[in-house]
């Protein structure tokens, strides 16, 4: 989410003392409606200390929700909206790939995701429609992923 951005570059900023400098790019979403999304993510550190303390704050916010957490949220969604003609089989397998594969995003994204999704839909939703509202913020995210390294390979090149 946003707010765990923000609050990432506030932890970033106050470790480092420079804030991490974000370049962005307005792409237009599957619906028609235009998105602001990270293109670039520049992060300065003073030292190999301060690089690891923000390395260990990035992948903080990249952990998962674990794969039972996330079936438990896929399974109240399932109850609270329509699941067309599945068969409860056809449903538990399409529970357990959606987990899957929501395992590999972080853990408050794919909580909002989930609520989002959930909240516009009449039916069990299809796996595109988790996508087209993962894929961006997980991309913004592993933004600050490469930079960390980015960072990590030009403190190398200065020894």
């Amino acid at each position: 989410s946003m707010e765990t951005t923000q609050k990432l570059v506030s932890t970033i900023t106050s470790i480092t003392n420079l804030r991490p400098k974000i370049l962005n790019r307005t792409i237009t979403r599957p619906n028609g409606k235009p998105i602001s999304i990270y293109s670039k993510v520049t992060i300065r550190a003073n030292n190999s200390d301060e690089l690891n303390s923000v390395d260990r704050a990035v992948q903080a916010v990249m952990l998962p929700l674990p794969k039972d957490e996330i079936e438990k949220k896929l399974i109240l969604l399932s109850i609270k909206v329509t699941a067309t003609n599945h068969n409860a089989e056809d449903l538990k397998l399409k529970i357990k790939l959606y987990a899957s594969y929501l395992e590999e995003h972080p853990a408050d994204i794919a909580l909002q995701v989930i609520e989002l999704v959930g909240n516009n839909e009449e039916w069990f939703p299809s796996w595109s429609k988790f996508e087209k509202e993962l894929w961006w913020r997980t991309a913004n995210r592993k933004c600050f992923v490469d930079a960390v390294n980015t960072e990590r390979i030009r403190m190398r090149n200065l020894q």
